[in-house]
């Protein structure tokens, strides 16, 4: 696990992920986290051959960029149990195909792209608009699929991490499912 004061996170909700990270990891449901693992190329940039007229010297050719090349990296990715992932299966998807990355038989890799629950509502995340067409060219061209994650949405399915329960004035942590997942993973290591 990488130490979180070295990180410099994006933003709050990939801070709170990453602790949820740490939690997990912590009692075995998922293991080898990274932040910010690789940058994938999506596109090239296109060039064109454009000539320059030029007064006193002699005319040339000037390459000029007519596209930015594309690129995405993911907030993202580690390895979960298979069985684990079973129970989140409406949270998150493993990559399928020749590109899928499967440790061995019981982990699976998992990359994922934490979003803010507004989304683009506010016209304030530019991200919210570009990365479905990110996620969709990386899943054709390179076989790997990049899920979406909300935390407010993952907490709910599965515990808050301390941090976030601390900002919500206190409030009761889902000590029961915590300790039920602790107890799987418990189960899972001993079997």
């Amino acid at each position: 696990m990488l130490p979180t004061n070295k990180l410099n996170f994006d933003s709050s909700y990939e801070e709170e992920v990453y602790e949820w990270l740490q939690e997990a990891s912590s009692i075995g449901l998922i293991k080898d986290v990274s932040y910010k693992p690789c940058t994938y190329s999506l596109y090239e940039k296109v060039e064109y051959e454009h000539l320059k007229i030029m007064k006193k010297k002699e005319d040339r050719i000037e390459h000029r960029v007519m596209l930015k090349p594309m690129t995405y990296t993911p907030d993202f990715s580690f390895f979960i149990r298979k069985d684990f992932l079973c129970s989140l299966k409406h949270l998150l998807l493993s990559s399928k195909g020749k590109h899928s990355s499967m440790l061995n038989d019981e982990w699976i890799k998992i990359i994922i792209d934490v979003k803010s629950f507004s989304g683009n509502r506010f016209n304030n995340n530019s991200s919210a608009v570009s990365f479905p067409i990110k996620q969709k060219v990386l899943f054709h061209n390179k076989g790997i699929f990049v899920n979406k994650l909300i935390p407010d949405t993952l907490f709910k399915a599965t515990w808050g991490p301390d941090s976030v329960i601390n900002k919500l004035n206190g409030k009761r942590r889902n000590s029961r499912r915590i300790k039920k997942m602790i107890s799987f993973a418990d189960f899972k290591q001993n079997n």
